[in-house]
């Protein structure tokens, strides 16, 4: 069984238009995750596990560099479909691959700071 953690999840392109990016995080967050606090899909014998981060509450260990990285994040992923029941695989597909797109790039700081 394979698990993927995913500590943080989405920050809408909001970040420009005055809204925080820990709101933006936290509200797409909530919009991927659609109440859940994990989205699990299993296809044979194979199984991932996005894991929904905390609230995150502070981006001040974050540079420029990483607050781009979290906002191209965050739009791949409000395009990515919603974990709900029925959807779960897509979701998963989805996200994971919005994951490994934009969060490599995320310094460790800010990574652990948004958590």
């Amino acid at each position: 069984m394979k698990k993927l953690f995913a500590a943080t999840l989405l920050l809408a392109s909001l970040v420009g238009c005055g809204v925080s990016p820990c709101d933006a995080l936290n509200t797409a967050n909530d919009a991927f995750f659609a109440g859940k606090t994990e989205c699990k899909a299993t296809s044979g014998s194979s199984s991932v596990t996005l894991t929904r981060s905390g609230k995150c509450t502070d981006t001040s260990k974050c540079s420029a560099a990483d607050l781009k990285v979290i906002d191209t994040y965050a739009s791949c992923l409000s395009k990515a479909q919603v974990c709900s029941t029925g959807n779960e695989e897509k979701a998963v597909n989805e996200g994971t691959a919005c994951a490994f797109a934009a969060l490599g790039g995320l310094s460790a700081d800010c990574q652990a700071a948004i958590k």
